[in-house]
């Protein structure tokens, strides 16, 4: 007798869940569709904020990552389909205006339950640490007007000459500008 109970059980449990959900899309249809309106509101609010840095990284002179580029797409997606469903169907009626609609209720409360999971990935992808970095500095080269002193000559291959040896662990250079009435004295 108690097999059969714990199987009566088990059978109604798998079978509830997924019939109350289906009925739920019906009863709270417009709960959903203002929940799925308050979230696209949310999601612009998060759209707003990520373009305002994306400004001033652009200020800065840094490129855009290539994610918060994809994010953004997706964004606008959602929000100029105004989160996928229109809650004006859900008050139509039936059976002479006296009942609503379940078919369009049931197709709208699912739809805006989808959509809803669907904005919160989105807005959970859209928490961005960062949203751009800095290039590679372009433009470096050869110093242009670079003039070598024949004096710096020996300074410089003797730096040189300490790096490429293997056995020194560390180099110090220290220069001295002079002008033309300064001269280095002896210990300098």
């Amino acid at each position: 007798m108690e097999i059969v109970i714990s199987i009566v059980a088990k059978v109604a449990e798998l079978l509830v869940v997924p019939i109350k959900r289906q009925i739920g899309y019906v009863i709270y249809c417009n709960t959903n569709i203002q929940n799925l309106k308050n979230e696209v509101e949310k999601l612009t609010g998060a759209k707003t904020r990520v373009i305002h840095s994306i400004e001033e990284a652009r200020r800065n002179g840094e490129e855009i990552e290539v994610d918060v580029e994809n994010w953004l797409r997706s964004v606008d997606g959602v929000i100029q389909g105004g989160g996928g469903v229109g809650g004006d169907e859900s008050s139509k009626k039936c059976f002479m205006g006296l009942c609503p609609d379940l078919k369009i209720r049931y197709r709208l409360g699912k739809a805006a339950k989808k959509e809803l999971t669907v904005i919160a990935d989105l807005q959970k992808k859209g928490e961005f640490a960062r949203v751009s970095y800095r290039p590679a500095p372009s433009g470096i080269g050869p110093v242009q007007d670079y003039e070598a002193f024949e004096s710096r000559d020996s300074v410089v291959n003797a730096v040189v000459d300490a790096l490429k040896d293997g056995a020194v662990n560390m180099v110090g250079y220290m220069g001295w500008v002079f002008g033309e009435d300064h001269t280095c004295e002896e210990g300098c």
